[in-house]
């Protein structure tokens, strides 16, 4: 009779490393072989969120059990610091205990190579992220002071940086900083950062040759073409995600160097109510258009709930029709039209990100059944009191009447199609509170 319990540990690893992360904690209780199989699974990959936060102290935390036994560091690969709990008491005071396990937990673990906090505690474990020489991806709350910017300099060998909110002192060092990872670095964000300028920026760029993703979102001081004009220091970029501002005026004969560019997130900010002004993003496709970019991502954000302007899509569409596979309108409206117009003439739309209106499903139906190949919907409407997610029933239409339809998004559900007429409803945490919005998506 054959047993689990006679495969060979290296195999029943292979086994787990394949099953959702949900259901590792329940496979390791089964047996202990299964236990030891599930480790490295189980501890390769530290979310620490705000559900596990409810549960401490009563439920011990997975730093805790590391640093109990230190020997389970090795398989520590990710941690993702989202919540810290805090005392019940004193709603004010994280608990000390759990700040002490997680900061000596992640000292321990030699083999880490994502580190993720964006929380203003970050500073705790600077000292912990020192000599970690196979961190490559680091995002961090950055506000820190002129010592703490000077300790994390001494990080090296970075693929991918992402700094929050960085302050003046972490600005000022950027370009000193940048050449310890200069060969390396694929991915820059900088977001949220108001000390950020130009001329920072142009240091920093001219030490990064081999970057493939530039995104910098929300820093007034740098306009989106100083930054459409820098990435001529990064010529191999292929995903690039910027700020618009009021500014209309491009330069003139500029073409930025971006033959490799594929994926292009816009956050627009306006300082005036009315829908954004088409003259500012109009200006920018204008730009593009010499460089006969072939874009198959297109993610755009507008502020309070605002329109977005039709002659703005029909531009979008005639330029880049032809490549885009993905196009997503998040915290905006769109014009049934629009939807028309996108799901009509981008002949290879795979994914389509935007407000469905419930109120107009039957139209809206029609409409995004004009795509003979929209494969997945993401409804990203969850703004104002005035909407209403999506239900099974709205799933069923949907995918009745969208012939390739296969996948539909909506808040943490997701409706996938099995088979002709059997539609599967799964709740699902698609992305952390820490998840940027402009980033490029795999589906």
């Amino acid at each position: 009779m054959v047993s689990a319990d006679n495969l060979n540990l290296d195999v029943l690893e292979l086994i787990f490393w394949y099953l959702p992360q949900k259901d590792l904690p329940s496979v390791a209780l089964v047996s202990r072989s299964f236990f030891v199989g599930a480790l490295p699974r189980l501890y390769s990959n530290i979310v620490y969120g705000l559900r596990q936060a409810k549960k401490y102290p009563r439920v011990k935390s997975p730093f805790n059990v590391i640093v109990a036994r230190p020997w389970l560091a090795t398989h520590v690969r990710h941690v993702e610091l989202q919540v810290v709990p805090k005392v019940k008491i004193e709603r004010s005071q994280y608990h000390s205990d759990f700040l002490s396990d997680c900061s000596q937990a992640v000292k321990i673990a030699k083999a880490l190579i994502s580190f993720k906090c964006t929380l203003s505690l970050f500073p705790l474990f600077l000292e912990a992220l020192q000599e970690k020489e196979r961190l490559h991806d680091l995002r961090i709350n950055a506000n820190l002071t002129t010592n703490q910017a000077e300790m994390l300099c001494n990080i090296r060998n970075l693929h991918s940086l992402a700094l929050d909110r960085a302050s003046w002192n972490v600005m000022d060092m950027l370009p000193k900083w940048v050449p310890n990872f200069g060969s390396s670095l694929t991915n820059l964000v900088l977001y949220m950062t108001s000390d950020l300028n130009g001329e920072v920026l142009e240091q920093a760029l001219r030490h990064l040759p081999h970057l493939l993703g530039l995104h910098i979102v929300g820093c007034p001081k740098v306009d989106h073409f100083t930054i459409l004009r820098l990435v001529e220091h990064t010529p191999l970029v292929e995903s690039l995600s910027l700020t618009t501002t009021e500014t209309s005026n491009a330069p003139e004969f500029f073409v930025p160097k971006l033959s490799n560019l594929k994926h292009f997130a816009l956050d627009t900010r306006y300082s005036t109510m009315s829908s954004p002004e088409p003259v500012v993003l109009s200006s920018i496709l204008k730009v593009f258009r010499p460089a006969y970019l072939s874009l198959t991502s297109f993610v755009i954000r507008v502020p309070g709930a605002k329109t977005v302007g039709h002659s703005f899509v029909e531009q979008l569409v005639k330029d880049y029709g032809a490549t885009l596979r993905q196009v997503s309108f998040v915290d905006c409206d769109l014009e049934l039209q629009s939807t028309v117009h996108i799901c009509t003439h981008c002949k290879n739309l795979e994914r389509l990100a935007l407000p469905v209106p419930l109120k107009d499903l039957l139209t809206f139906t029609a409409a995004i059944a004009r795509s003979k190949s929209i494969r997945t919907l993401v409804d990203t409407g969850a703004y104002g009191n005035d909407h209403h997610s999506l239900d099974s029933r709205n799933a069923g239409h949907l995918m009745r009447n969208v012939p390739n339809l296969n996948r539909i998004v909506s808040d943490k559900r997701v409706w996938t199609r099995r088979g002709s007429n059997n539609i599967a409803l799964e709740t699902v945490s698609l992305h952390t509170p820490t998840s940027y919005w402009f980033l490029p998506r795999e589906s």
